[in-house]
């Protein structure tokens, strides 16, 4: 087997092919180590640098918009406006007046949300427990020997204890 190769092809500044060689391994060598180390640096300090990040910001935050939103331990009150021009402006809380500028530019309701998680959880609990307690009682009734095994394998859905 003959591999030929045209020098021609290649286009190199030097005319040491070896020094260019030599200097294309280093760099390939170099920035596969730099990459790891990066990797290894945000794997282990990522997490932590993260986490003091947030417990340092999120205090400022909280307590920007606290003052914002309180003047001398009292919330701030606003003229919420009104579009009609015989209507007066009602005067409400700045975090109302946030709240209800929130729910009607965005259409959505954390109250309605929640409420609706709420109760769509509780029925499924339900359900989930009433489920339980129904193959309780099937499966309490059939080791006493009231039900059948065909009874109990059609109550219990095709499973039998």
């Amino acid at each position: 087997m003959l591999f030929q190769v045209n020098v021609e092809d290649f286009w190199i500044d030097e005319e040491n092919i070896s020094k260019a060689l030599e200097r294309n391994i280093t760099n390939a060598v170099v920035t596969k180590i730099k990459a790891t180390i990066q990797e290894q640096v945000d794997k282990e300090l990522g997490p932590k640098i993260e986490e003091a990040c947030l417990a340092a910001v999120i205090p400022a935050i909280d307590k920007y918009i606290h003052k914002f939103i309180t003047k001398e331990g009292k919330p701030v009150v606003i003229k919420k406006p009104r579009y009609a021009s015989t209507d007066e402006p009602e005067i409400i809380p700045f975090e109302d007046y946030l709240r209800d500028m929130f729910t009607a530019n965005t259409n959505w309701n954390p109250t309605r949300e929640i409420k609706g998680f709420a109760e769509k959880f509780g029925k499924d609990l339900k359900l989930q427990y009433n489920a339980a307690f129904a193959n309780q009682i099937v499966s309490n009734m059939k080791e006493q020997g009231f039900l059948k095994d065909e009874v109990t394998q059609i109550l219990l859905g095709g499973k039998s204890k």
